[in-house]
């Protein structure tokens, strides 16, 4: 192996990882499964079809379906292989964990689910979630008129980073994807540990070729633009926080690979009580308030069908538990949300 300027000696252990992934990236997107083309989302690949056309990177032409899968190497012989199967098959083939807890610590969670689907469909749940969960700043447009809603994370390096987390994952591993959103940061984990011998610090000064963990996947996933280029994404990442000063991470084990977004920790900030339960409806209510700050009960009470007695009681709630605070008169004020 060659560290800096000089060549050691592989220890067992390096050796049989590096024998172990080699295997991985040759054999397992080309094993064939029991599926067939009538187990594919024909909705999803319709999409896929369209997208693709639409960014100009399949020719503007009628395809069949099974015609297409065949020369993406998705099917061969009449069945999907494994890489077929993840990508478009409607049997949920992955797991997809989705959590948001209320400090730094995976202890009291404001709310958990689990979710299944194949990777285009996880993508986008992925993404919506974290989107759905994160703070947005409200300013007003240079017209005094329109508000400007800016996410505390870029969402483009979010959608970059999700969109790896599938591409590069090992799907040999009883391991799940999993979207974890903190108090003071969101990490987004995916099987397997970092696809190249490089380090994204690397990719993101220097440009560097991809080694590409699942090449049909990728290749996929590069034709609806999922994929903008190879290599490129870390380094766009990077950029973007950057620019928005957002702190960014790692961490690379063995069997997992998680980028960290790091963002403002209002428990610290503010002292608010964490070791809290939220209801359904305050969960709600909650979530509305960190997308606008500026609705009413009135206006809440309507989105969510419900009465202005249940819904000012519900704010009532999220008060006592220092949660959110009034700021400013009840005509021009704000809920300012505290985690």
């Amino acid at each position: 192996m060659r560290t800096a300027d000089e060549n050691r000696e592989l220890n067992p252990q390096e050796l049989k990882k590096i024998i172990i992934n080699k295997e991985y990236e040759e054999n397992w997107e080309q094993r064939l499964t029991s599926l067939s083309i009538d187990d594919i989302d024909t909705e999803l690949l319709d999409r896929f079809i369209f997208q693709s056309i639409q960014c100009d990177r399949l020719p503007n032409l009628k395809y069949e379906h099974k015609t297409l899968l065949e020369k993406l190497g998705l099917l061969m012989n009449g069945h999907l292989n494994n890489a077929g199967k993840l990508l478009f098959s409607n049997t949920n083939p992955l797991t997809l964990k989705l959590a948001v807890f209320a400090t730094n610590e995976k202890t009291t969670f404001l709310d958990i689910k689990t979710i299944e689907g194949n990777i285009f469909s996880l993508i986008e749940s992925a993404i919506r979630y974290i989107l759905d969960n994160i703070r947005w700043g409200v300013s007003l447009d240079s017209d005094g008129i329109h508000r400007i809603e800016t996410p505390e994370v870029p969402i483009e390096a979010i959608r970059e980073a999700v969109i790896n987390s599938f591409a590069h994952a090992r799907y040999d591993l009883p391991i799940n994807h999993e979207i974890d959103i903190f108090s003071n940061r969101i990490a987004i984990t995916n099987p397997g540990s970092f696809a190249n011998s490089f380090t994204p610090i690397d990719y993101a000064n220097n440009d560097l070729s991809s080694v590409l963990r699942n090449d049909i996947v990728a290749k996929t996933l590069y034709l609806c633009k999922n994929v903008e280029s190879f290599g490129t994404g870390i380094r766009k990442i990077y950029s973007l926080c950057e620019r928005n000063k957002t702190k960014i991470d790692f961490s690379n084990y063995e069997n997992s690979f998680t980028f960290i977004f790091s963002r403002v920790d209002r428990n610290v900030a503010t002292n608010v009580v964490t070791n809290v339960v939220l209801n359904k409806m305050e969960k709600s209510v909650l979530d509305m308030l960190k997308k606008n700050p500026h609705l009413t009960a009135i206006i809440i009470s309507e989105e969510l069908d419900k009465s202005s007695r249940t819904i000012q009681r519900t704010i009532e709630s999220l008060k006592n538990k220092n949660l959110i605070e009034r700021i400013g008169e009840k005509k021009n004020g704000y809920w300012k949300v505290k985690f």
